[in-house]
């Protein structure tokens, strides 16, 4: 089993009897400068700020080709709408496109402070790690690998590299790409996990791998799926039985 991001609702090393009790072994993929710095990550502050918009739409323009309504009954598909554009701008524009949902919805940013406990400590990370668990690293702040420079890609993978080695005195054998479709990583990536001596990364497009036949730097994975809560603070992530890609909010990772 592989668990990516870093939550502490499902890495708490209290479910580790769990996990013991039906013999499975798992990977917990952490974004390290969440557990450095908790704070609210994109896609579902993108979540939050529609479901605490008190305005009738988002209008087109510069982020947006059409508008997207803002009401109770069209949330959903305006979210993903969201997440989609989000996905597809390059690294140094995201930001810019959250303040701009904040400002236009009403809503404003999430507070970080509301999230400080929702994301697992390094004192958790080395009890799942002491108890047989593995700690793979997913990045330092979750972008999106392809829409960065070559050199920014590099630091975030080395630098979560380096979080990983210096709090659990072991090298980042394991990797997942953030969002983990085909589009949102590439050589570059794979080149700079090469480096750090990474033996394996997971993508997250579905599929299975196959005795003999499988890139040990795009491994597939299925999902259980998740849900969203619009919540600006704890229990965000929650399992439903959904399998394969990125159709939802919180199948990003």
């Amino acid at each position: 089993m592989t668990f990516d991001d870093g939550y502490r609702e499902l890495g708490n090393p209290g479910r580790l009897p769990l996990l013991r009790s039906h013999g499975v072994s798992a990977v917990f993929f952490l974004a390290t400068g969440f557990v450095d710095r908790p704070r609210t990550p994109w896609w579902y502050e993108l979540s939050w700020m529609v479901g605490h918009s008190a305005n009738v739409e988002l209008p087109s323009g510069q982020w947006l080709a059409e508008p997207l309504p803002l009401g109770a009954r069209s949330r959903g598909a305006t979210i993903e709408a969201l997440l989609d554009t989000y996905k597809a701008l390059p690294g140094d524009r995201s930001e810019a496109f959250l303040d701009w949902v904040a400002e236009t919805g009403g809503s404003g940013r999430c507070d970080p402070s509301a999230v400080r406990d929702d994301w697992l400590t390094w004192d958790m990370a080395r009890e799942l790690h002491d108890a047989g668990m593995e700690i793979g690293g997913h990045t330092i702040d979750h972008p999106i690998l392809a829409r960065l420079p070559a050199d920014e890609q590099k630091r975030q993978i080395e630098g979560c590299a380096r979080r990983i080695e210096v709090e659990l005195d072991r090298p980042m054998r394991m990797f997942s790409y953030p969002v983990g479709l085909a589009d949102s990583f590439g050589e570059t990536a794979r080149t700079a996990l090469h480096d750090e001596g990474v033996r394996f990364a997971f993508g997250y497009h579905g599929g299975f791998a196959r005795s003999g036949a499988f890139d040990p730097f795009d491994l597939p994975r299925v999902t259980g799926g998740m849900h969203i809560h619009r919540s600006c603070g704890r229990r965000w992530p929650s399992l439903s039985s959904s399998r394969g890609g990125d159709r939802d909010a919180a199948n990003d990772h």
